[in-house]
């Protein structure tokens, strides 16, 4: 069941940098950029390769830790120095759509939707749970199939009813239509939509692809680490 939000903004950063270090070599990926999502709206992330775009999704979602600057999901701080509240933030609080589709070869459609539940704790319902999400995407007719069965938009749809399953307040996802054609790129983010809509969610998308532009409620880019428009 999605959580509830105390504040308008389901998700916050403030002023982040990020500074990766290898021996003498320095390179500042994030420049001091902040960002805030409302609940329900649609953002996308563009910018060339190299900009910082992936970087940031990985600091929102509380994967890579920033190095200056505060993020805030669904009204708490995600503090680096607590590492399990900030693993228990993401599990709660945040969905993620990779570019990889990380599905379990072994696991059926369902099954894969029915795992990822119970690593985030729900175990009660979870079937009935990955059943409704399968649904939801689409894909109820082929619940029963291993992933090698499956085209490259049903792996990805696996992705996203894996993703809004425990409907998450804030959704994040990483190019998801670069490896799609452009019909069933457009399915996908039909979906994507009609998801967000119905759940109230934030959903944030990086991509390079300007067809995603008719789906989003505003579009930030990014060119070195810092925010342009």
């Amino acid at each position: 069941m999605m959580q509830q939000i105390h504040n308008q903004w389901t998700i916050e950063a403030t002023d982040i940098t990020k500074v990766f270090r290898e021996g003498d070599e320095v390179t500042h990926v994030l420049n001091g950029v902040s960002l805030a999502l409302k609940a329900g709206e649609i953002v996308s992330l563009e910018g060339p390769s190299g900009s910082g775009k992936t970087t940031l999704l990985s600091v929102l979602g509380c994967i890579l830790t920033p190095t200056s600057g505060r993020v805030t999901v669904a009204g708490e701080l995600a503090d680096p120095s607590r590492p399990r509240r900030l693993a228990a933030i993401r599990r709660q609080f945040i969905g993620f759509v990779f570019q990889q589709y990380n599905l379990f070869p072994a696991l059926s459609v369902v099954e894969n939707v029915e795992y990822a539940l119970n690593v985030k704790g729900i175990t009660r319902g979870s079937r009935a749970i990955a059943e409704a999400a399968v649904e939801a995407v689409g894909l109820n007719d082929r619940r029963r199939a291993l992933p090698c069965d499956l085209s490259g938009g049903q792996k990805q749809r696996v992705a996203i009813a894996r993703a809004i399953a425990s409907r998450p307040p804030v959704l994040l996802v990483d190019e998801p239509t670069a490896n799609l054609d452009s019909h069933v790129g457009g399915q996908i983010l039909d979906t994507f939509h009609t998801l967000a809509r119905q759940n109230n969610q934030s959903l944030l998308i990086v991509t390079h692809d300007p067809s995603v532009r008719r789906i989003v409620d505003r579009v930030i880019t990014i060119r070195d680490g810092q925010f342009v428009s």
